[in-house]
């Protein structure tokens, strides 16, 4: 199975080139594989609000400055740092990453934050 990962301008302007690309090859591999590295947490779907729900948007926590070992399982790996993220809507998979954001769970609570995020989603989706 092929994946394809594109990341936003978003993202792009907020991560270094390096650290971005690292993250796009262990995202790449983690979605072909289905084995999460250290650096992922839980992977779970947004579900508020609405538009969040139907841009499919997804979020994984990364690991940040927590201690997580590999005894750990990776729906137990939790943290306030997350990647959002979005699925193709004609091609499952192709992925977008959004955004890296701290704070997560205080962000996430925010609608117009979330609207926005929803947004960029959304584009891609029409898209791909």
């Amino acid at each position: 199975m092929e994946v394809k990962v594109f990341t936003s301008s978003l993202i792009r302007d907020t991560m270094p080139d390096s650290e971005l690309a690292n993250l796009v090859s262990e995202f790449r591999e983690y979605k072909k594989s289905g084995n999460a590295p250290l650096l992922f947490g839980r992977d779970a779907s947004y579900n508020r609000p609405d538009a969040v729900l139907k841009a499919d948007m997804h979020h994984i926590h990364l690991r940040g400055n927590e201690k997580w070992t590999l005894k750990i399982v990776q729906f137990r790996r939790l943290s306030n740092l997350h990647l959002i993220y979005c699925r193709g809507f004609m091609n499952p998979n192709a992925y977008l990453l959004i955004a890296v954001i701290d704070r997560a769970h205080e962000r996430a609570r925010n609608i117009n934050f979330m609207l926005d995020m929803a947004e960029i989603a959304e584009n891609f989706r029409s898209k791909v």
